[in-house]
């Protein structure tokens, strides 16, 4: 079963992770749907003890569950609070610390990282679908519905802000 799961991963995890990302409205949650998607899975295989005919589609509506589920909370949450208490709340906890260049050392990945955390939503998914998932400029712009020329616009500034801070890079 191991090995059925494994080959199940391997071949649908990466259009599955483009999935959630461009359905996501936090990427710091994307990490915890796409280990929710696989966990249920898993367990699923282990239940039935059987092979699933068409394992992609079936990937697909686990996923397209955990955003439902994702999406449910955070409408849950909303109704608990007022509206004005909420927004206080949710700037609170989704805050983004940015970081002070100052205290940027060799580690650049984690030091770049935390700077694109700080961009908006629409960059940071740009940003991780194009360099993190080597998905083109033309279907990123497809999977977010935003023209190319946005999409290159958007990678190049974002790029040349990494650059005026850390001096060249390699692209």
């Amino acid at each position: 079963m191991n090995e059925y799961f494994n080959e199940i991963y391997d071949e649908t995890y990466n259009s599955t992770l483009r999935y959630v990302i461009t359905k996501c409205s936090e990427m710091s949650y994307v990490e915890d749907i796409m280990q929710n998607i696989y966990l249920n899975l898993y367990n699923t295989i282990l239940k039935k003890g059987k092979y699933i005919e068409n394992y992609s589609s079936f990937v697909f509506i686990i996923a397209k569950r955990e955003l439902f589920k994702y999406y449910s909370l955070k409408s849950k949450i909303r109704v608990i609070f007022s509206s004005m208490d909420f927004a206080i709340l949710e700037n609170t906890i989704s805050e983004k610390p940015c970081i002070d260049v100052d205290f940027i050392n060799n580690d650049n990945k984690e030091a770049i990282w935390n700077i694109i955390k700080c961009e908006t939503l629409e960059i940071q998914k740009i940003m991780v679908l194009h360099y993190m998932e080597g998905v083109n400029i033309k279907e990123i712009g497809k999977l977010l519905d935003i023209n190319e020329n946005t999409v290159k616009t958007k990678i190049y500034r974002t790029i040349s802000k990494l650059k005026g801070i850390f001096g060249d890079l390699n692209e």
